[in-house]
């Protein structure tokens, strides 16, 4: 334990930076990384430890917090860019270390692999943002696919149309985004598919267009699951949720997994996220 700001410091490319332990959890400004009150006695405490610090290494190493902070995100888009961004920061980490693919790996599996979501919130628009980062989880690894399958099937009942919308940018996330600000025009075009997806299919929008016939889209690396185009208007209900989610505020963001996130986090400016717990 008395090594780790060294390791942080190798794997982080920057002199001095100092490891704290405490609280819920795993951030960095940067400088300092924070990690979160660790079981002693369990045996995962090397690999718990070993996967977030890598983790927020990758961060300090990567993140160019400059263009972040420049970057203003709203809440949704910072949470976005936190999904894209973290696989983006741990696979080039990975690259230089390949050591670091087995602990996120490892920590990935720990993390996620024993999540249990509730498929009878089909109404709860949150299950659109598990989905895209189990998805993009599922990248490094897929055992996780049939926890992914189950959210995307949630999202197919209560928000047809949306995973049409959004797997393809997701998709090119892989082979496009090499920097932050890459990460940052990523998220921002998630949101903006969110956005045309609600005026697709509000009421008044179906009413100016004819009925149109279900379609359905496989993609390999999408999951079994079919991805359908909507043939009729949402709910209002469902208009109303998926307008919360798109002008959600940090304190109302949902939080179903993000206990479970890892991010960056710059103290001085407070960016919002759906990491930044109360």
């Amino acid at each position: 334990m008395r090594s780790l700001p060294l390791v942080a410091s190798i794997l982080g490319r920057r002199y001095g930076i100092q490891v704290q332990i405490g609280g819920t959890e795993a951030y960095t400004d940067g400088k300092t990384i924070h990690l979160p009150s660790l079981p002693v006695e369990d045996n995962n405490l090397l690999p718990l430890v070993r996967g977030y610090l890598d983790h927020e290494a990758g961060h300090v190493r990567e993140t160019d917090f400059d263009v972040l902070r420049e970057a203003t995100l709203t809440p949704l888009e910072m949470h976005i860019w936190n999904i894209i961004e973290d696989w983006r920061i741990e696979n080039k980490l990975a690259s230089i270390f390949p050591g670091c693919r087995q602990n996120f790996d490892w920590l990935i599996t720990h993390l996620f692999g024993s999540a249990t979501p509730d498929v009878s919130a089909t109404g709860d628009a949150s299950c659109i943002l598990n989905w895209m980062l189990l998805t993009v989880r599922c990248w490094d690894v897929p055992a996780l696919s049939t926890e992914r399958d189950t959210i995307a099937s949630m999202v197919d009942a209560g928000f047809p149309g949306v995973r049409q919308r959004i797997a393809p940018l997701l998709n090119k996330v892989r082979t496009d985004c090499d920097a932050t600000a890459d990460a940052i025009r990523h998220a921002r075009m998630i949101v903006q598919a969110l956005r045309k997806q609600v005026a697709h299919s509000s009421p008044s929008a179906n009413t100016q267009r004819k009925t149109t016939k279900k379609t359905t889209v496989r993609d390999p690396s999408d999951g079994p699951a079919a991805v359908e185009e909507d043939s009729g208007y949402y709910t209002p209900e469902r208009i109303r949720a998926m307008e919360s989610l798109l002008e959600a505020s940090e304190d109302t963001l949902p939080k179903q997994w993000a206990q479970y996130w890892l991010r960056p986090c710059n103290k001085q400016t407070a960016h919002p996220g759906p990491q930044l717990l109360p």
